[in-house]
């Protein structure tokens, strides 16, 4: 009787093959897992994120870095993949390009939502970051000058970090506005930037301070609006404020001596 032939494979041969297999497997998981988060935008409690900023064009503050929690930085505009609390420790540098001292700036973060996520027809949560005294060098019946002093000269950069307390505060209101637990789109505005001079800068226009009511503004330049990022102005759309840090965010329009109105 003939004895049937058998092939053996060698050893080193099966395992080398387990070896490509594997290492295909494996590179197959993390294309899955990428793909999955471009479209879906998590990967388990880690998620796509990004922090871009909406201008006007004109703004006299130039953002220069951003960096988060363990120096991390971040690009605007370009999607990281990050945890929930990529925001902590979040420092905003931000370079003067104008001709003359600033003695306040305040920022603005925009946590978006989206159409299914909508609270009252709200689109933004908006949070405040501010530097210097609003008030510097003036006095206003019935409000308190107080803050600290800023003398943030053309060419500098200054840091605008949101501390732990704050992020804490943003971590409530954020909350309190049944914003979804999960923040992936964040937009930063320049909102308003004070000079030496007594004039301000806000929303594309310039204002000089009123002298016989310090804390009421008249426009002395209308600017076109050439912000790039957004289609709607963000100033005018309904939005959920956080006042806890700055008396002066207001939850509608205001007039010519306030924020401007559309029109």
């Amino acid at each position: 009787m003939k004895k049937n032939k058998r092939s053996i494979i060698p050893i080193s041969l099966l395992i080398a093959l387990v070896a490509v297999f594997i290492t295909y497997a494996s590179s197959k998981l993390v294309s899955n897992i990428e793909a999955g988060g471009q479209k879906k935008g998590s990967v388990g409690n880690t998620k796509y994120r990004e922090l871009k900023q909406n201008a006007w064009g004109n703004e006299p503050v130039k953002i220069a870095k951003l960096q988060v929690a363990k120096g991390k930085t971040l690009e605007l505009g370009k999607k990281v993949l990050a945890e929930d609390d990529w925001l902590r420790g979040l420092t905003i540098s931000v370079t003067n390009v104008s001709a003359k001292n600033i003695v306040y700036i305040d920022l603005e973060l925009h946590f978006l939502r989206s159409k299914a996520t909508e609270l009252n027809g709200e689109s933004i949560t908006a949070f405040p970051l501010s530097a210097g005294n609003s008030l510097e060098g003036v006095r206003v019946a019935g409000q308190n000058n107080t803050g600290h002093s800023l003398i943030f000269q053309p060419g500098e950069t200054l840091e605008m970090s949101l501390s732990d307390e704050e992020y804490s505060t943003l971590q409530s209101h954020l909350t309190k506005t049944k914003h979804p637990d999960s923040v992936k789109d964040v937009e930063i505005i320049v909102r308003e930037v004070i000079f030496d001079d007594t004039t301000r800068w806000s929303a594309g226009r310039l204002f000089l301070r009123n002298p016989e009511q310090p804390d009421m503004w008249l426009p002395i330049q209308q600017t076109r609006d050439v912000r790039r990022e957004s289609s709607s102005p963000a100033f005018f759309q309904k939005a959920a404020w956080s006042s806890s840090l700055s008396s002066l965010i207001a939850t509608t329009p205001q007039n010519q001596c306030g924020t401007p109105s559309p029109g």
